[in-house]
């Protein structure tokens, strides 16, 4: 089965905080200075609430599904933007092979709607 999609948002998350100067250089370890760079996406699934409790809405206040799905959004942009002032590395860029700039140019938030399957058929 081919899994269809659409991406329905895409935004640049940064830290809620500056880094302090003193941390804007993060040095590798020369073990990562020699490893090959790789990008590890990761991926949360959430199920659409409208399947399980037709029109409750996660709460069961009876929002609309796209009302769920921005809060649960909103929600996740802003946990990111917390954790990124304490894992500040993860909003800069490498700047060479031998150390990260910690710029707080932050990190990639792309959202996305799967239109033809439940995450029941792709976790089997």
């Amino acid at each position: 089965m081919e899994i269809k999609f659409e991406i329905i948002g895409r935004e640049t998350i940064k830290p809620s905080s500056p880094t302090p100067h003193h941390l804007r250089r993060y040095k590798l370890f020369p073990r990562d200075q020699f490893s090959p760079q790789q990008y590890i996406p990761v991926v949360f699934f959430y199920i659409n609430p409208s399947h399980t409790t037709r029109g409750s809405g996660i709460d069961g206040g009876g929002d609309s599904y796209d009302e769920t799905a921005n809060v649960r959004s909103e929600h996740l942009k802003e946990s990111l933007s917390k954790t990124l002032t304490h894992f500040y590395p993860l909003a800069g860029r490498l700047r060479d092979n031998l150390s990260v700039n910690c710029n707080e140019e932050g990190a990639d938030y792309l959202e996305a709607r799967v239109t033809n399957c439940g995450v029941s058929n792709i976790l089997e």
